[in-house]
């Protein structure tokens, strides 16, 4: 996968664990590093890990078909490498959630991971993220004022889930 792909999936991965409130200690093109607080639950986190690498894939997709109208992602089912491990890894995680009750978690985060993808501040932050990504590597602080950087611009407010980062 090129370069500009893994920044983008990265990008995608790193808005996904802001959203969830999960810190990220280092954003690198070969993947992301979080941390999750232990007075999360094995739910909460699972919930978390599976949106990070969902919106991961669908930031890959929607950057390989290069611009095009943001409210509607385009999405494809043609997956490298790299999306099929996070894909493989979301199935892992879906069956040890469903061991704990939860139904269609894997519909509601893909359709979770579209929704960020096709939101054109989303999109702009993850792609301010990828670009800083291709040039060195990021740490979570780097990561979390990117972000906070791109809301201010567009005066708004990313939802980050309280009480768990």
């Amino acid at each position: 996968m090129s370069a500009d792909r893994l920044a983008h999936r990265a990008g995608g991965q790193a808005l996904a664990a802001y959203l969830h409130g999960v810190r990220t200690d280092e954003l690198r093109l070969t993947g992301i590093t979080l941390w999750f607080p232990h007075r999360i639950s094995r739910r909460t986190e699972l919930l978390a890990e599976l949106a990070v690498g969902l919106t991961g894939v669908a930031a890959v997709s929607r950057y390989r078909f290069g611009p095009d109208d943001p409210g509607v992602p385009v999405v494809t089912w043609s997956f490298s490498r790299c999306e099929l491990e996070d894909l493989r890894e979301a199935h892992s995680i879906v069956g040890e959630l469903a061991a704990l009750g939860d139904d269609d978690v894997f519909f509601e985060t893909w359709s979770q991971a579209l929704y960020l993808i096709s939101y054109p501040t989303c999109w702009r932050t993850i792609e301010r993220i990828a670009a800083s990504l291709v040039r060195d590597r990021l740490t979570g602080s780097e990561v979390r004022e990117i972000i906070e950087e791109v809301a201010s611009e567009q005066q708004i407010t990313f939802p980050a889930r309280e009480g768990l980062a």
